[in-house]
């Protein structure tokens, strides 16, 4: 799994371990001497295991206090992140951790997985479904957020293979639908985002597919491999 240069972001401070550490009755899981995983319903001390080895590996589990918690049941699997306050409110760092929590899924089961935001006390802030991307021939896809749907995702992938986007390589494309509208996310090669050229493109394009894709104002943005934005324009 890809290591995000954000790490830091999962990092909790001492304060929170001392409050979780406080429930005699929680299951966990120590990772080396300070990061832990939780568990709870039908998780078990293994899923937990697993999990923790697969954060260490990526180094979000640097011995620093970090705990997750890994809950599964009738309701299906989630997991929840203690992050630092208010970073629930920015949407890349939502979605830098949607993108961790897709690239960990099959350690625990795969997708669907709700994810949750919550501060130190472990309130929930913030939580939504990550969703199992559609798929466009056998390697490009459409990953969807917020009140984007399936159909609409798939109604996307298939505008973009009719304009020639999607070719089987690989292409990750990422569709948002909410309250600031839809916004539609394109994973591109480091520094295309400076390409003037392949700006001027992707402008083309999407103003030719927003009456296939049944939108109004569309939001473009160009990301990196984090789902860093790098870009972004509006399309109508």
């Amino acid at each position: 799994m890809k290591t995000n240069r954000r790490v830091s972001f999962l990092c909790l401070c001492a304060a929170a371990m001392f409050l979780w550490a406080c429930g005699s009755n929680v299951k966990r899981v120590v990772i080396g001497t300070k990061d832990e995983v939780r568990y709870s319903g039908t998780a078990t001390e293994q899923d937990a295991s697993a999990l923790g080895n697969v954060l260490k590996r990526s180094g979000m589990f640097a011995d620093r206090g970090t705990s997750v918690t890994l809950s599964k049941g009738s309701d299906g699997t989630s997991i929840s992140w203690v992050v630092s306050e208010g970073m629930w409110n920015d949407p890349n760092y939502a979605a830098q951790l949607e993108q961790v929590t897709r690239n960990l899924s099959p350690v625990v089961g795969g997708l669907p997985i709700k994810v949750k935001m919550c501060n130190l006390k472990y309130e929930t802030k913030k939580e939504w479904v990550v969703h199992p991307p559609v798929m466009v021939g056998a390697k490009d896809f459409v990953v969807y957020q917020g009140d984007a749907t399936e159909k609409d995702a798939k109604a996307l992938g298939d505008a973009l293979k009719n304009a020639g986007y999607f070719q089987d390589l690989g292409s990750q494309v990422v569709l948002l639908k909410g309250g600031d509208g839809t916004v539609i996310s394109f994973v591109v090669e480091e520094g295309l985002w400076n390409n003037e050229e392949k700006i001027e493109g992707f402008q083309t394009m999407m103003h030719d597919i927003a009456p296939q894709i049944g939108e109004g104002q569309i939001k473009v943005r160009l990301v990196n491999t984090d789902i860093e934005t790098k870009k972004e324009f509006p399309v109508s």
